[in-house]
């Protein structure tokens, strides 16, 4: 694991927090979570990639143990890891209220060590909703949000829908269609915001992902999700 770490990124971070305070106090509150995403990957280059990776822990699942186990492991090291991203909202954050990272973190680790959840119970039943509806939802407003981004980039209709299209494995009718069933899921609102956030993205010259997601790959995720690999 290389140990450099970008002697730019201080000027591309200070120059970002500068942009950011330079906008008005409107902008400020709608443009917050882009900026300190900005913010973020400039921090992370400025750790440099071993800081990165030995903060973030390795996580070795062996194939032969039980999956509860491999799921305990797992939720300890996600704990962890919430952990870490506490520290970033410290001065802001509301333990015990419930939607908190440190109760997250708290809640992984104690699951994983046998308690039943309390905080990511199922909602409106023991079981919780059949199916994968809300999920599914989600994984096709990601592809919207692709359509907004690709056009802000300057993508064409057709290269745009037809890149969509292939990568998610549907028809352009049921693209045309997808818009009002997942505001059914996720309310109208919602997924206008969505949409608005990704053309920012865009506009900034910001990636839609943090972890350089493509439609191809999100596209892959869905039809995995659906059951087709």
């Amino acid at each position: 694991m290389s140990r450099s770490h970008d002697p730019d990124a201080v000027t591309h971070l200070l120059a970002n927090v500068a942009s950011y305070y330079a906008l008005s106090d409107t902008d400020r509150k709608d443009e917050a979570p882009t900026y300190l995403r900005s913010a973020l990957r400039f921090v992370a280059a400025i750790c440099g990639p071993e800081m990165i990776s030995n903060a973030y822990g390795e996580l070795e699942l062996a194939e032969d143990d039980a999956q509860d186990g491999n799921r305990g492991a797992a939720l300890e090291a996600l704990s962890e890891r919430l952990w870490l991203c506490f520290h970033l909202f410290q001065g802001v954050e509301q333990p015990g209220s419930g939607h908190a990272i440190a109760d997250a973190a708290n809640e992984a680790y104690l699951i994983a060590n046998g308690d039943k959840p309390s905080l990511f119970a199922p909602i409106g039943g023991k079981q919780g909703r059949r199916g994968k509806a809300y999920a599914l939802a989600l994984n096709k407003v990601r592809a919207l949000e692709w359509d907004e981004y690709l056009g802000a980039v300057g993508t064409t209709l057709q290269e745009r829908r037809d890149r969509i299209v292939a990568a998610y494995g549907i028809s352009l009718d049921a693209f045309a269609k997808w818009k009002s069933e997942v505001s059914r899921h996720l309310g109208s609102d919602a997924v206008a915001y969505r949409l608005q956030v990704a053309g920012r993205l865009a506009r900034a010259g910001q990636p839609l992902g943090l972890l350089g997601e493509t439609p191809e790959s999100d596209g892959a995720a869905y039809r995995k999700q659906l059951g087709y690999g």
